[in-house]
């Protein structure tokens, strides 16, 4: 309810659809808000990341930044979160 407040709120615009992945974690509880407030709930099949392409994407271009600059500050993997939050940051 707060996400879909704050995302009208900040675009002016009303939510008409949710887009998720298909892994269910909340669909039994959220399935009665939405409805509740007119908003089509459309997961993507199970086991089908390549239905989700722009996160799949962006998951894809974090790791290869991180992998680089940990390969260039000849850093350790044990410094892999640090390096995702820099990358997501850039």
């Amino acid at each position: 309810m707060e996400y879909i407040a704050e995302v009208e709120r900040e675009t002016g615009m009303k939510v008409r659809k949710l887009h998720v992945d298909g892994g269910g974690e909340y669909k039994g509880q959220v399935t009665p808000i939405l409805k509740s407030l007119g908003i089509k709930y459309e997961p993507t099949p199970p086991r089908t990341p390549e239905c989700n392409g722009k996160a799949e994407r962006m998951n894809r271009t974090l790791n290869n930044m991180v992998r680089a600059m940990l390969a260039q500050a000849n850093m350790p993997n044990s410094f892999w979160v640090e390096a995702v939050n820099t990358a997501t940051y850039l």
